[in-house]
């Protein structure tokens, strides 16, 4: 059966055998991110201030499930638990990206069990 090698933009696939392979052009529809979560800083919940995690229309994004809980996080790096128990029951819908306005109460209750 004969093989078949897609490549996208321009990498090729003996640069991927090579390790020049980069990852950049998989998907080229999509814009390059400019900020990476590795460039983030670390935001210490004890200090974070709520209102700018979530003004200026920012976003959360879905990062993980870990027992019961799901994990978003936001677009300064912030990561906070959004447990089952609180959305199973309700007519809660959680989308992959969605506005961080609409998950203040959880980003809240994450921060405020570090104040206590």
């Amino acid at each position: 059966m004969p093989s078949i090698t897609v490549c996208w933009g321009n990498n090729s696939p003996n640069d991927e055998m090579n390790g020049d392979y980069d990852g950049s052009n998989y998907y080229p529809h999509k814009e390059k991110s400019k900020n990476t979560m590795s460039e983030k800083k670390y935001i210490d919940p004890k200090t974070v201030k709520l209102s700018d995690l979530v003004k200026d229309n920012k976003k959360v994004r879905f990062s993980h499930y870990r027992d019961g809980e799901f994990f978003y996080t936001t677009d300064d790096g912030f990561t906070f638990p959004v447990p089952l128990d609180d959305i199973t029951g309700n007519k809660v819908t959680l989308l992959a990206e969605d506005k961080a306005l609409l998950f203040m109460r959880w980003i809240r209750k994450y921060i405020d069990t570090f104040k206590e």
